[in-house]
């Protein structure tokens, strides 16, 4: 039987000291040393260990911090203030992996030249493989890392493993993580990300520059119909973003939408505009056309703004932006910060297949994501009206807990069956 070694025989404490040491002194052993810490996750996830960041770097002052991340999540940790140096992944993507062996590996000897005390693998559900690879690769004698069911070689190798609950949202993960390294409980609020999220001068002549309207009367809504590559699945139906868009023009006269996105979203989202010609003089496309600060700066001018579940709508619930959010492979309880939900309308038709992502190999209804196109436009239109109404929903969960009601499709075929995939999307 493999076994990881115990917390109770510490190895955060430098040799020649007590193997039992406390481990909420930890930290006082980490002044002076390196930690690695990895996340190569979309730029959501790299928001949600930002407090973990702004801890180490409060209680550990003179500890020298590396963040290692993918290349592009390069927009979001170059504005974090604490670690000294970030060190990137280049080649693949988030979502299908690292394709490019030469990007792996010059990562690999950059963090083993770093000549790390402490690694902190982050990765919970994707590149965990690779993670595990950097964390042997970097030499660390202390590495901390998360496990679950059939991790033997991982429990191996780890000097401090954790167990991975998903069943809890990855903050929470985290947050034990935190309190491993001796952090106190409250390191986990939102204001810990303020310095990272601070808007300048720069971010805020950006914005203006890009959407001269801002300086007109009536209500902004923000849409970002998108979801990062990483899961499709996750995108409501342009179409009925469509349909909201055109029904809340008609009835708000005033009311201008602006809808965002990456530079490989802009057409997916043009669409939309070309969905409604009558409206080109209310309605603006700014994907690929902001950068992360000016994505700062339009949200905290957005009165609602509406999203699937990906990075934006963590950012906007970061910002405090009132906001609508769309769930449906996802469950708002499971990925979103505890204190987020106060903040959002979240929608959600609880199905039995629902949530799907990262609990099987590929979700099971083949990419026709029903749990998504099952959700009503009227429904969607009225959460937008209250909160521009300045109304906040009673819970911020609306159906999210609710139990499933829904066990088959409009044909009676149970949701857990597995229906072909013909979009081409490696799962």
């Amino acid at each position: 039987m493999i076994r990881a070694r115990s917390l109770a025989h510490d190895s955060l404490s430098p040799e020649g000291e007590d193997p039992k040491m406390d481990l909420s002194s930890g930290l006082s052993r980490l002044d002076g040393k390196t930690v690695v810490i990895l996340k190569l996750s979309g730029w959501g996830s790299l928001l949600g260990i930002a407090p973990l960041l702004f801890g180490l770097r409060k209680k550990a002052p003179t500890c020298r911090l590396i963040l290692a991340t993918h290349r592009r999540n390069a927009p979001v940790a170059s504005r974090f203030p604490w670690p000294d140096t970030i060190l990137y992944l280049d080649g693949g993507s988030v979502a299908s992996g690292p394709r490019s062996l030469p990007g792996v590996a010059k990562l690999a000897l950059a963090i083993r030249a770093q000549k790390p005390f402490l690694f902190l693998d982050l990765q919970l559900e994707t590149l965990r493989w690779t993670s595990l690879f950097y964390q042997v690769a970097s030499g660390a004698s202390r590495t901390i890392g998360f496990v679950r069911r059939g991790d033997r070689l991982r429990m191996a190798a780890l000097s401090h493993p954790l167990f991975f609950n998903r069943h809890h949202p990855s903050v929470r993960a985290y947050e034990q993580a935190a309190l491993l390294l001796g952090l106190p409980p409250g390191t986990f609020r939102p204001e810990a990300l303020e310095p990272a999220l601070r808007e300048s001068l720069m971010d805020r002549r950006e914005i203006e520059g890009a959407l001269p309207s801002l300086r007109l009367p009536g209500k902004i809504l923000v849409m970002n119909p998108n979801a990062s590559e990483r899961a499709l699945e996750r995108r409501w139906p342009r179409e009925s973003f469509s349909r909201t868009a055109e029904r809340l023009l008609r009835r708000h006269p005033s009311l201008r939408i602006v809808l965002t996105g990456s530079s490989e979203e802009r057409e997916y989202t043009d669409r939309i505009l070309h969905d409604l010609p009558a409206f080109r003089g209310r309605i603006t496309n700014l994907a690929g056309r902001l950068s992360f600060g000016g994505l700062i700066a339009l949200l905290r001018r957005a009165d609602v703004f509406l999203s699937n579940d990906t990075g934006p709508l963590h950012l906007a619930l970061c910002l405090r932006t009132p906001t609508v959010g769309l769930f449906g492979p996802t469950r708002p309880d499971l990925v979103l910060a505890p204190w987020t939900l106060s903040q959002m309308t979240a929608l959600h038709e609880p199905l039995y297949c629902s949530p799907c992502l990262y609990q099987v190999l590929r979700p099971p209804c083949g990419g026709d994501n029903i749990c998504l196109s099952s959700l009503p436009v009227d429904r969607v239109v009225g959460a937008i009206e209250s909160r521009l109404a300045g109304e906040h929903p009673k819970d911020g969960r609306d159906s999210a807990l609710r139990p499933p009601f829904r066990a088959s499709d409009d044909r009676g075929i149970p949701l857990a069956g597995f229906r072909p995939d013909d979009r081409g999307i490696r799962m």
